[in-house]
């Protein structure tokens, strides 16, 4: 009896260590395939107001993906950070054809963790699930803001 436990351990056991691993790296994959979809929206987002007339406006609902460390818009680039596999970080760059910057500060863009763009939790990832942004057109730059409840907040 207690060889048969033993033999249906051995065999349980790295069966369920190969489920939890694959498990792991797929959630890792979609939340990759995810960011990168992020980054291009909003850059094609940005884009587009970009090119309608000064003051043009755009609401846009975007998925924000599990393990976001990170979303920064500088000058026109898109950056999304995600917590790696093994602990590290990755970066997804997005180039964009139109400035894209906060109204405070128009040299140094979006930087995140920040109102605008993400909601903190815990101190390390970003809120995952869908948020609205704002796009707004000044004439030389888009602004992108959040909305929360009934108001915007400034990026």
């Amino acid at each position: 009896m207690l060889v048969m436990t033993g033999v249906a351990l051995a065999f349980i056991l790295p069966l369920a260590i190969l489920f939890f691993t694959t498990s792991s790296s797929k959630t890792a994959e979609v939340s990759k395939l995810q960011a990168q979809g992020l980054a291009q929206k909003i850059s094609d987002e940005a884009a587009r107001v970009c090119y309608q007339d000064t003051w043009a406006k755009r609401v846009v609902l975007v998925n924000y993906p599990q393990r976001l460390l990170n979303v920064t818009v500088v000058n026109k680039s898109v950056i999304v950070t995600l917590e790696g596999e093994l602990g590290g970080q990755n970066q997804i760059v997005v180039p964009s054809t139109c400035n894209m910057t906060d109204a405070i500060s128009p040299t140094t863009g979006l930087q995140v963790p920040n109102k605008a763009m993400s909601a903190i939790r815990g101190g390390r990832y970003v809120s995952s699930g869908l948020v609205a942004l704002v796009f707004f057109n000044t004439g030389y730059e888009v602004n992108i803001f959040r909305v929360v409840g009934n108001r915007y907040e400034l990026s």
